[in-house]
């Protein structure tokens, strides 16, 4: 007890005494109120803020096609002045690029996320710019710095489209290197398993062997630009060709299937095909060079080389041309067989090329297989390419 007596204790002792635990007590628990105070006020994080309204309905997948080219994405203009912070980059002289190329998210931050720190760390690419991969940032601060920082808002972004962005950037990225041997370029996979992949849902467009679309002006096939650029390829992979009809496979694949898709298309050829010719020199005895290929001295490459009221068909002109074509039926025919996919909903070309002026005995040969051509349609009958070239004049 605080207030017991010792024996041969004294009043002034037993106070002393009593006043010492007392004061001890007091000070533990004024210790305990302070670190308790702290612990309440002082050591706990300030709560997250909260995510901007609409950012869990968000959609990572426009987001990263958005990261690619905006303004293709969302049918807008694209910008014709620098971006505003493009002056401000650390490093001002290995990157020389101006206007649209400067507002592409991934010209600073790389195909691979990761700025400076990854494959843009070097080369006519590098900016000096930090990646954006494993970043902490939560997502109102993310739509803060797209909308008003970067100046995206101003530039025409919705903010629908901002918070598509966001959401990419926290949910879609992925570690390129769990696909992609940083040093070599290799993408890490079964090049045997992407194959399969590639042949269900690539080659109708690319070609069995990569070669039907080309890049860079026609320098560059699909395992060409798959053997110098593994970062970009596996980011249209996941999210498609902004402002073409090619389809994402974020959902579709998973990340090792990225990298099978991947490693078998950088085994496929990485030249074009040579150009056929440049003079009839170039070409067999009885043949000439006409639109860069050898043909026959009669033969033709496009109707231009036929005569008046003649189209030029598997190599040949022969009589032919529209004229009795039904339009309606020929618009039916264009959606039934999934023209659009690759040449675009009005036929001026997307992942294909621009069929507008493509006659009937031309598309005849191609969709019969009398000419090359990713698809064939069994059964297709000469009024059916008719009423196509109808329609097709008709746009």
């Amino acid at each position: 007890m605080l207030g017991s007596k010792k024996i041969g204790e004294t009043k002034l002792d037993t106070f002393r005494r009593v006043g010492v635990r007392l004061g001890t007590l007091c000070g533990v628990f004024g210790i305990l109120f302070v670190c308790l105070g702290a612990q309440c006020i002082g050591t706990q994080p300030p709560p997250p803020p909260d995510n901007p309204p609409g950012f869990e309905n968000a959609d990572a997948g426009s987001g990263g096609a958005l990261y690619d080219e905006w303004w293709a994405v969302v049918d807008l203009t694209a910008p014709t002045t620098d971006h505003p912070l493009w002056a401000a980059r650390p490093d001002q002289t290995s990157n020389t690029r101006t206007g649209a190329a400067t507002w592409r998210c991934k010209e600073c931050h790389g195909w691979d996320y990761k700025g400076v720190e990854g494959a843009y760390g070097s080369g006519s690419h590098r900016t000096g710019i930090a990646g954006i991969f494993g970043t902490t940032r939560s997502a109102q601060e993310i739509f803060d710095l797209i909308k008003t920082t970067h100046g995206y808002g101003a530039a025409g972004l919705a903010d629908a489209d901002i918070l598509d962005l966001a959401k990419f950037v926290l949910e879609a990225q992925i570690d390129t290197d769990d696909i992609i041997d940083a040093g070599s370029k290799a993408f890490i996979g079964l090049a045997n398993s992407g194959m399969g992949i590639f042949d269900a849902n690539c080659a109708v467009c690319h070609g069995a062997d990569g070669t039907q679309l080309l890049f860079d002006e026609g320098t560059v096939t699909l395992g060409g630009l798959a053997d110098d650029n593994p970062w970009e390829v596996q980011h249209k992979i996941r999210f498609g060709q902004p402002g073409t009809a090619m389809p994402r496979q974020l959902v579709a694949l998973t990340v090792p299937e990225v990298g099978d898709l991947g490693a078998y298309a950088q085994s496929l050829v990485d030249a074009p095909p040579p150009a056929g010719c440049t003079a009839d020199a170039d070409c067999a005895a009885g043949q000439v060079c006409t639109n860069g290929e050898c043909v026959d001295e009669a033969g033709c490459t496009v109707d231009g080389d036929c005569a008046a009221g003649q189209v030029c068909t598997a190599g040949v002109c022969v009589a032919g041309g529209g004229g009795g074509g039904d339009v309606a039926a020929g618009l039916a025919f264009y959606t039934a067989n999934g023209c659009a996919v690759c040449h675009g909903a009005d036929a001026t070309g997307g992942i294909g090329s621009n069929i507008q002026s493509e006659s009937a005995a031309s598309i005849f040969a191609r969709l019969s297989g009398a000419e090359t051509h990713a698809i064939t349609v069994p059964g297709v009958t000469e009024q059916n390419t008719q009423d196509l070239e109808a329609w097709l004049s008709s746009l």
